[in-house]
């Protein structure tokens, strides 16, 4: 076989791949060949629309995993085979080709890193069936009855149309999954729906009449095995018969004002969302911060008129959302809608909104040579430049001099703030006019000079098209695409669903998915739920009539590829059941439903060949991975979802109701610390007793688990909390003044279900919780031995390390089980390993020659009144 290698540079999971052409292929013919570690060898075929054709490829006795793509003649992705039949052998088995042309077929193998021998084989497929079709004609304002009566039937009605007329077609059934299309005088689809109809009905709602002529409607079941009545309407006019009621969005809970420089908590457990105020003048220049750690938060900002100027979901800290230099257009009052990613009901955060500083005025930017810019500390400069069409603008900022990278970002007054990046940014710009570029110091405190050139780009893509519940779609995203836009007719239905957007094909594309509603309003949005990095937005209910508009696009934007998007209802499970399922490879999952009336523990166990994993998902909590010899307490009435994946197979998962944690309660007082141990799920509550105005500061640390910490009130209502406050994993609140008398609860628990083992409470009365007990420990030099006893809990050692010159150490430590714990510090302070005495540390780690390094044993628990201990430090190959 005669071979013809093309230039092409494309990562694939870390290899660089090279593309091998194979030539042309027909069917009935099989070719053999040879695949090395990083090609892809690519064949083409002339079809034709509507052919039916089957692609096997055999490894041909080599030990490597085939893989196959086939790309429609326009480039777009098509489909996907791997492991046929639970063989090695990939195929793709009676696909129908949708159009004429030139088709190409890519051999590769799984994870693009193996090779050897195969054939491949392309042979004639099935076709397409041709349905039974029935109907008859149908004039507007009538109704029919009909049957399908035929797997596969679809019923063609005919009427008669003038341009401008306005029609509404309703299919309705209590047995079939009804679907609709509507095709004008030319033969072309105009409109389609499947459940928009309530239920499973369909409806067409409100379209006008492009042209006189003949219109078809075709009426079919949604699953072409189902057969059943269906009753049809036609109606003048935008026009909803029998419409059951709408669920209204739920309003967001009015709050309060916001104040420049101020940090107000709240809790949104009670609430589906929050709207804070805050009065803003032209010209000015906020940022909104919204942190938590209780659940994944976003942020929607509206003007005085009601535009939509930003949303944000992770720019923050963790699951935390920001909008960074936000430029107010007029003067009036702003709002903020404070939410949960997932569109459910969440937690406890704090939000912060500052002022800006900006430079006088912004400078004017153009393409062409580097211009220069000065930063002082704390400022933001401004520059603008208008586009006449759209383009991809490529801003490069680097730093000069004192001043530390620069944060820049390309944003506009209609839409917000659009992207941004550290001295670099490249942004598909969809809409003509003007833009503006903020550049500030990353760290935010240093200043300097910078450089800053303009570049404009070929136009970015938009792309996209109508997707149905049930359907799954190839696509294509090409380089620079801004993103796809996807509708979704949106019945009236407590079914929940999951849309997929998985990534295929040679080419990466990190799906990133967001979901709005009829209203234009944000629902949720994902990145990695998926698995890898494919995006999974789960338990998505369609509470209103309407079109749901779905983001499709690449995390970063401009970065192009194939991918499929599938909207698809959850199947339901209930506790103290056991399913079934069988996932076809990586790409593939599996995602059950599980509504909770009242609080319960569950059990998962998955069992396969290939050691798949589940992932747990509640109402308004981030995804967890599912262990399964822990209980889960699902505290929060609600649907939950539960997610397979893996690299494959069969599996069966069992869902048992497993114990609630039992939860503890006890008293503590003012000046005085408590160790307590948590199992996995459990929270405890410590109680004590406190006047109105008294100030009290708290910490809780555990070397074993991440904690989170929450004050209530006497009425056991969230007043405070914290997560990471006191450094690693530890939670601290401080000086938080007492707003009534009577009792105050402390509730501890872990940040994740899984979170388990030892911990300290401090409970102190003024504005700072005192140092540890424990004497510091001294020096270690390499090559030495030392031992300690800590006799009191909270008692800790402080001991320097030694580092004579750079090189390999080892650290190798002994001491009583499940009560001491040791934390290794960077020279900076920086906390880089924590754990068990009697966890391996570490055998061969590279230290620099420098002083400042520091190990620190803590007494967590003891049984006793004595917890000796040994530490020896010595090199492990240092300055080799």
């Amino acid at each position: 076989m005669s071979m013809l290698y093309i230039v092409r540079a494309v990562m694939m999971f870390g290899v660089l791949l090279l593309q091998v052409e194979g030539g042309r292929i027909e069917i009935g013919q099989t070719v053999e060949g040879d695949l090395r570690p990083g090609e892809e060898i690519v064949y083409h075929y002339e079809g034709a629309a509507g052919e039916g054709v089957t692609v096997t490829l055999d490894a041909a006795g080599s030990d490597w995993d085939p893989v196959l793509e086939i790309y429609d003649p326009d480039g777009g992705f098509l489909a996907f085979g791997d492991d046929d039949g639970g063989t090695r052998s990939a195929a793709i088995r009676d696909l129908a080709l949708p159009v004429s042309g030139d088709y190409t077929i890519l051999v590769r193998s799984y994870g693009n890193r193996s090779g050897g021998a195969y054939t491949l084989t392309l042979a004639r497929g099935a076709p397409p069936p041709t349905p039974a079709v029935g109907g008859g004609v149908m004039i507007v304002g009538e109704t029919v009855t009909a049957e399908i009566v035929q797997p596969g039937q679809q019923d063609a009605w005919t009427f008669a149309g003038q341009a401008g007329d306005v029609v509404s077609v309703l299919m309705q059934s209590g047995q079939i999954d009804a679907v609709l299309a509507l095709y004008g005088p030319g033969g072309d689809e105009l409109a389609h729906d499947d459940d928009s109809g309530g239920n499973s009905n369909a409806l067409i709602y409100g379209y006008t009449l492009p042209e006189d002529g003949a219109y078809t409607i075709a009426a079919r079941a949604f699953h072409e095995s189902q057969t059943g009545p269906y009753r049809l309407a036609l109606l003048a006019g935008a026009h909803i018969p029998e419409a059951p009621t709408t669920t209204p969005t739920p309003a967001p809970v009015t709050m309060g004002a916001l104040t420049p420089g101020e940090t107000v908590q709240a809790d949104l457990n009670f609430a589906p969302s929050h709207a804070w105020t805050f009065d803003g003048e032209a010209g000015e220049v906020v940022s909104l911060v919204m942190h938590t750690v209780a659940f994944d938060a976003y942020l929607i900002v509206y003007g005085p008129a009601g535009a939509l100027l930003a949303f944000n979901d992770d720019s923050g800290p963790g699951a935390s959302a920001a909008v960074y230099q936000l430029y107010l257009p007029s003067d009036g009052a702003y709002t903020v809608i404070a939410q949960a990613a997932s569109g459910l009901t969440g937690g406890q955060y704090a939000l912060t909104m500052r002022k800006v500083a900006l430079a006088a005025a912004a400078d004017a930017l153009a393409t062409g040579p580097a211009r220069a810019g000065d930063l002082a500390p704390g400022e933001v400069d401004v520059w603008a430049f208008t586009i006449a069409e759209a383009r991809t603008a490529t801003v490069s900022v680097p730093a000069r001099g004192e001043l530390a990278s620069t944060g820049v970002e390309i944003f506009s007054i209609e839409t917000g703030s659009i992207l941004a990046g550290i001295d670099f940014v490249s942004a598909p710009l969809v809409a003509p006019g003007d833009y503006f570029v903020w550049v500030y110091a990353l760290d935010g405190q240093s200043a300097g000079r910078y450089d800053i050139t303009l570049t404009l780009g070929e136009p970015p893509v938009v792309g996209g098209g109508e997707i149905m519940v049930g359907q799954r779609i190839a696509a294509f995203m090409p380089d620079g695409g801004a993103a796809d836009l996807w509708t979704l007719k949106g019945p009236v239905s407590e079914r929940p669903l999951a849309i997929s957007m998985a990534a295929t094909g040679a080419k990466p594309i990190d799906p990133y998915l967001e979901v709005f509603g009829p209203g234009g309003y944000f629902i949720t949005s994902d990145d990695d739920g998926g698995g890898g990095l494919n995006a999974l937005v789960r338990g998505l209910v369609l509470a209103e009539r309407g079109d749901y508009t779905i983001f499709a696009r690449d995390y970063q934007y401009g970065q192009g590829g194939s991918y499929t998007l599938e909207v698809l209802e959850i199947p339901p499970v209930e506790l103290g059941q056991v399913v079934t399922g069988m996932l076809a490879n990586e790409a593939d999952f599996d995602v059950w439903a599980l509504p909770i009336e009242e609080p319960a523990a569950l059990e998962v166990l998955v069992e396969s060949e290939t050691g798949l994993s589940a992932e747990l998902t509640g109402p308004g909590s981030q995804a967890q991975l599912i262990d399964s010899t822990i209980a889960y307490p699902l505290r929060t009435p609600g649907v939950y979802t539960i997610v397979v994946t893996g690299l494959g197979g069969d599996y069966t998962m069992t869902l048992n109701r497993g114990e609630m944690p039992q939860d503890r309660h006890a008293a503590i007082s003012y000046d005085t610390r408590a160790a307590g141990v948590l199992a996995p799920g459990q929270r405890d509550t410590w109680t004590f007793t406190a006047r109105a105005g008294e100030v009290v500061s708290i910490r809780v640390e555990s070397p074993a688990f991440d904690i989170y910490m929450e004050l209530l009130d006497a009425d056991e209502t969230v007043i405070a909390w914290d997560d990471d406050n006191g450094g690693y994993t530890d939670a601290l609140l401080t000086a938080y003044t007492l707003p009534a008398d009577g009792e105050y609860h402390i509730m501890v628990r872990g940040f994740d279900v899984a979170g388990a083992g030892p911990y300290l409470l401090s409970v102190f009365q003024g504005a700072a919780v005192p140092g540890m007990p424990g004497a510091s420990g001294g020096r270690i030099e390499p090559g030495q031995t030392v031992r300690g006893e800590l006799a009191e809990v909270g008692a800790r050692d402080s001991w320097s390390l030694i580092v004579p010159r750079a090189g390999n150490y080892a650290l190798e430590t002994g001491g009583s089980a499940g009560a001491l714990y040791l934390t290794v510090y960077d020279p900076g302070g920086a906390p880089f390993y924590r754990g068990a005495v009697t966890d391996p540390l570490f055998s061969a780690i590279y230290l620099d020659g420098v002083e400042g390094y520091r190990v620190e044993v803590s007494l967590f628990a003891a049984e006793d009144t004595r917890a000796p201990y040994t530490l020896r430090f010595e090199p492990a190959g240092a300055g080799e």
